[in-house]
């Protein structure tokens, strides 16, 4: 199906991710952190699923440089930080991620997610 790939500091989400994806028929490339995604990513993948809160590079700034170099690729920011009076998710979507989801939503809500973001992805990313 799809190659996807998800940058997120925590192995074990990772992991969850992998599994939900991979059952759903799709192949899965993961990093730790945004820097190591940037030098992984190509235009050989079908969509980016990043953590906002990460060290050395966070989500939002994963999803500038992302948009940047590949302006069509789908991008799903998720996170399980929340703070009263500051919405992440909110952000990452102003900054060009195409949708967001609560860490906690990802169970029942990441395979349709992606599903829905692969259907209307353009038909090839261009380098920006």
């Amino acid at each position: 199906m799809s190659q996807i790939l998800i940058v997120d500091d925590q192995e074990s989400v990772r992991s969850s991710i992998r599994s939900l994806l991979e059952a759903a028929g799709h192949t899965v490339v993961d990093s730790n952190n945004g820097l190591a995604a940037l030098e992984l990513l190509t235009d050989g993948f079908d969509l980016v699923i990043t953590d906002v809160m990460m060290p050395d590079m966070d989500g939002l700034e994963l999803v500038q440089h992302v948009k940047r170099k590949f302006r069509n690729m789908p991008i799903l920011a998720i996170t399980g930080w929340s703070a009263e009076g500051v919405n992440l998710l909110a952000m990452a979507t102003k900054l060009g991620a195409d949708r967001a989801l609560a860490k906690a939503a990802l169970q029942d809500r990441l395979v349709p997610t992606v599903a829905f973001m692969l259907a209307r992805r353009k038909p090839a990313t261009q380098p920006g």
